[in-house]
């Protein structure tokens, strides 16, 4: 059995763990944490009639649009009210630092922004362009790597694993030291192409 058949195993066995003690889903939330299933099939309904050119299409968009909107500003008003009183009490028992862990997280200041719009090109002018901010980048990482002695080609040849003597390949990963990059990984990450959490 080879690294990739070991690895496909191991991936499915640790997802059908988590589905079956975690309950773990794949699946895309709300938005919004005061938007419910019902509010989200009722736009889908409003979403199918917002296309039909007829006096009834309109008269049902704006009446499902109406209910929508009534909905949605009681049950974010409900929610808010909800979230701060959880505040009040959080400042009351003298939890100051989760009181502000939790209004970092409703502010979404505990999100990194990625501000990539400071670039300047060669005469100092801002750049806003994507496109040009790309360029920029290129060029900036050219002429950094661009240095004399650089060898144009690689001019040596790697060997077979099969002919390097065992002393000089690298030893093999130590357990302490996987789980101590295990205990590094921060938590709330959405998983990558292996579709595993880090948490698991």
């Amino acid at each position: 059995m080879n690294v990739e058949d070991r690895w496909q195993v191991l991936k499915e066995a640790v997802i059908a763990s988590a589905e079956k003690n975690v309950g773990f889903q794949n699946a895309q939330t709300a938005r919004k944490p005061w938007v419910t299933d019902a509010m989200i099939s009722k736009m889908e309904e409003r979403r199918k009639w917002k296309n039909v050119r007829t006096k009834e299409g309109n008269n049902m968009y704006k009446k499902l649009n109406n209910e929508l909107r009534r909905e949605t500003d009681g049950a974010r008003e409900e929610w808010w009210k909800s979230e701060c009183e959880e505040l009040e009490e959080l400042d009351k028992g003298g939890r100051s630092d989760l009181m502000y862990k939790k209004v970092k997280t409703l502010t979404g200041l505990d999100k990194v922004r990625n501000k990539n719009g400071g670039i300047k090109d060669e005469q100092g002018e801002l750049m806003s362009e994507p496109e040009e901010i790309k360029k920029r980048w290129k060029c900036y990482t050219e002429v950094l790597y661009n240095k004399d002695g650089k060898p144009s080609e690689i001019d040596f040849q790697l060997e077979e694993e099969s002919i390097v003597d065992s002393d000089t390949l690298n030893p093999d990963l130590l357990e302490s030291e996987i789980t101590a990059a295990i205990q590094e990984m921060k938590i709330n990450k959405a998983e990558g192409i292996d579709e595993i959490p880090g948490e698991f």
